[in-house]
């Protein structure tokens, strides 16, 4: 390890030793602060009909997509599946622990790789860590069981390969599109930081076509994905973008609450924004052509954050964001002496102790008190802290174990005598517990293909990322008996048409054509001018 870094940056090796406690403090505050989310379970219940063999689905019987991270899914599944079924290994918290591990080993292997791979020397190693580990945005969701620490990886991977000098540029080309595809695969919006340094490629090769070719070739796991889950579900996206996307707000509204999100996470995590910008100012400082690519990356993702309001977990969106930043950092020589980088440091850590929220400060009694403290009122919360303590790996205040099912593992088996509906509020923890025999629906319609299409439940009350959509007259009843018993007939028509897609027979060529006309809007009107009585 010490050897290859040594080669690639001729760096004494006394300077490369300084930099493995740094890496060693950062596995430590990780795992400290170790947790898994609430939304991390909504992918659990589906992982479990997955490796069941009820498909991969959220309630067994209809083909709907409730989990936005198709690779990191099947990574998750296949490993659950071999601890079920290899080594036996059947527990009540085994998504739990397996989603810990899982995100620990890519998390610290993205810190290895640009500390020991991509960082120009051992002092701007050290400050990249330091950025890292003083940001509550990257630490928070360094675990927290969602997608994130696979999108770390992949990016790091994908920055340190574009980076190298390759004599086979054609291989190189393959292999950063395939870097990107599978990105896009483990969450599709991340793939507007591949696209200036691909852009980049393309305008700099001769031989356009032939990178266009390799590009594609590259980019097959995503492409593959997308016409499966068009035959299987339906639809190219997942249940919860229609969910989310499909509300009616203006899009002012919506860049009003961006800039509510941007102004949350400088006042309570100042070492993330600051960073990506001294980022930014660096490299056009530097003048660095190969870097200044990621600048464009950055202003996209930063610009899609803003137009989309956000998200109501703070600081989850700018996780890649700081990691680029702290890449690029790492590339420049800021300074020529190590007291000089030394300030930067302190400051940094400074700057990261100056919130009581940040990770290097909690304690394992983080979150104590009430939870809706941590939920303000802009709709933005501090998940960590919200669910820390029954869900932190640490935790001190934890008086039960760690959520999981009684269902969970080989006692994961559908009944369909035993088949019940049920509407509850979040899916998350509930909608795992409840096991695979409850038919579930939530409120905000995240699992439901119909209600995600309908307009919201009061469209001038509304919390970012939680959407309460309508819930027609005689639909509950509908799903309990599998007879149509909604009241609007428009609505009834389209459920009918939506039924087939995610519950009629698979290879019927009948579903197909229904697929196609259902994606083409042919139906759209059926649901123009609805208007359902709360």
């Amino acid at each position: 390890m010490t050897l290859e870094w040594q080669i690639m940056n001729n760096t004494p090796k006394k300077n490369i030793l300084l930099v493995i406690p740094f890496m060693l403090v950062f596995l430590i505050v990780l795992i400290k602060n170790a947790w898994i989310s609430d939304d991390a379970y909504i992918t659990f219940r589906s992982i479990e009909n997955f490796i069941h063999g009820y498909g991969l689905v959220h309630n067994v019987g209809e083909r709907v997509q409730t989990f936005t991270h198709p690779l990191w899914f099947f990574i998750l599944s296949g490993a659950n599946f071999i601890w079920q079924n290899v080594f036996s290994f059947d527990y009540w918290s085994q998504m739990y622990y397996t989603n810990i591990i899982i995100s620990v080993f890519f998390s610290f292997t993205t810190i290895y790789l640009i500390a020991l791979l991509i960082a120009k020397s051992p002092k701007g190693a050290i400050l990249a860590l330091v950025i890292l580990v003083s940001s509550r945005s990257f630490m928070d969701y360094s675990t927290s069981g969602l997608e994130n620490p696979l999108t770390f990886f992949i990016l790091t991977l994908f920055v340190f390969l574009f980076l190298q000098d390759e004599e086979q540029y054609g291989k190189k080309i393959f292999l950063l599109s395939l870097l990107a595809g599978l990105a896009a695969l483990n969450r599709l919006d991340t793939i507007l930081f591949y696209l200036p340094p691909l852009l980049y490629i393309l305008i700099n090769d001769k031989f356009r076509f032939r990178s266009l070719a390799f590009m594609f070739l590259g980019f097959t796991p995503i492409i593959f994905w997308e016409l499966f889950s068009l035959f299987y579900y339906g639809t190219f996206f997942p249940n919860t973008a229609y969910a989310k996307l499909n509300t009616g707000i203006s899009r002012i509204a919506l860049v009003k609450q961006g800039l509510v999100y941007f102004s949350d996470s400088f006042i309570t995590d100042p070492v993330t924004l600051i960073s990506i910008f001294l980022a930014i100012i660096l490299v056009l400082r530097h003048r660095q052509r190969k870097l200044s690519v990621f600048i464009g990356s950055i202003i996209l993702y930063l610009g899609y954050i803003l137009v989309i309001g956000g998200d109501f977990m703070s600081g989850r969106f700018f996780s890649p964001i700081i990691l680029i930043a702290a890449i690029l950092i790492s590339r420049i020589s800021i300074a020529k002496k190590w007291y000089e980088y030394g300030a930067l440091i302190v400051f940094t850590l400074s700057l990261g102790l100056i919130n009581s929220t940040s990770p290097l400060r909690t304690p394992l009694s983080y979150g104590e008190g009430n939870v809706k403290d941590y939920i303000y009122s802009t709709g933005i919360a501090n998940e960590r802290a919200v669910y820390f303590q029954n869900m932190g790996l640490l935790s001190t205040g934890r008086e039960y174990p760690f959520p999981g099912s009684g269902y969970s593992g080989k006692n994961w088996i559908y009944v369909a005598e035993k088949r019940k509906v049920k509407l509850i509020g979040a899916l998350g923890v509930d909608g795992y517990f409840y096991g695979p025999n409850i038919h579930l629906i939530d409120i905000n319609s995240l699992a439901d293909p119909l209600m995600s299409r309908l307009p919201l439940y009061d469209i001038d009350n509304w919390r970012i990322g939680h959407f309460p959509h309508q819930l027609p007259e005689g639909y509950l009843e509908t799903l309990s008996t599998g007879e149509n018993k909604i009241h609007n007939k428009n609505i009834a028509l389209y459920y009918d048409k939506l039924k087939f897609i995610v519950r009629g027979d698979l290879y019927d060529l009948n579903r197909i054509r229904e697929i196609i006309n259902l994606n083409l809007g042919k139906y759209d009107y059926l649901l123009e001018s609805t208007s359902i009585t709360p």
